[in-house]
């Protein structure tokens, strides 16, 4: 299972199979707890989000991009992870989409 942009890019994709480390849980696709920078706009960038109870300290935000409903977040973690968060701006919602080492 391949977790890509809205826009249909395969090019910046996260294969949630093959080719990754593992994050505690493998909690891809399900609903973390993230503490984001608001200034002008709720959550305009995360600032480390907590997955099985491990908090993971946003190193970069490396892209982001919207979707109809969802922002994305393309982050470094000071791990040295690559991870997709996804924010549902209607129900304030965050995501974990898919990560990488």
């Amino acid at each position: 299972m391949r977790n890509c942009r809205d826009r249909g890019s395969t090019s910046n994709c996260l294969d949630s199979e093959a080719g990754e480390g593992n994050m505690p849980g493998e909690n891809k696709g399900g609903i973390i707890k993230v503490t984001a920078y608001s200034g002008y706009k709720a959550n305009e960038r995360p600032l480390h989000f907590i997955v099985d109870r491990k908090r993971n300290e946003v190193k970069r935000v490396l892209e982001q991009w919207r979707g109809q409903d969802h922002d994305y977040f393309k982050v470094l973690t000071r791990e040295g992870r690559v991870c997709v968060l996804k924010w549902h701006r209607s129900s304030d919602t965050w995501f974990l989409q898919g990560f990488q080492t």
